[in-house]
């Protein structure tokens, strides 16, 4: 939270169905109460909050089980997810130059170890 707002948009808006936007990210189906979602009653901080749909985070039941943690799965489907990808795998390895031996300038093989 950032003070009263959620830096993760939530709550997020009820939709129909589940849909492609125009952003990075699908906007996936949430029922409203008013159409069969579900409604709960949680204390916090002294109070009733009601809690429904909108704050549902999306998450995959295999993987939860599988690495015993909560991971939040969303697709992206954007050609920047593309080429951030391509980005990311393409940058390199990282490297270090490490000195070896005494230190003769005649030497090069003694004066640096390429060390991956």
């Amino acid at each position: 939270m950032d003070g009263n707002i959620c830096k993760q948009n939530f709550p997020k808006s009820f939709q129909q169905t589940t849909r492609v936007s125009e952003t990075l990210y699908p906007l996936f189906k949430r029922r409203s109460p008013d159409s069969g979602g579900a409604t709960h009653v949680k204390k916090a901080n002294g109070s009733d909050f009601v809690v429904d749909n909108s704050f549902i985070v999306s998450y995959n039941p295999t993987l939860s089980l599988r690495y015993q943690a909560h991971i939040n799965v969303e697709s992206v489907h954007s050609v920047q997810a593309v080429k951030y990808l391509y980005m990311y795998i393409t940058k390199g390895y990282d490297r270090v130059l490490l000195g070896v031996g005494e230190d003769t300038e005649n030497v090069e093989i003694n004066k640096y170890v390429k060390a991956r």
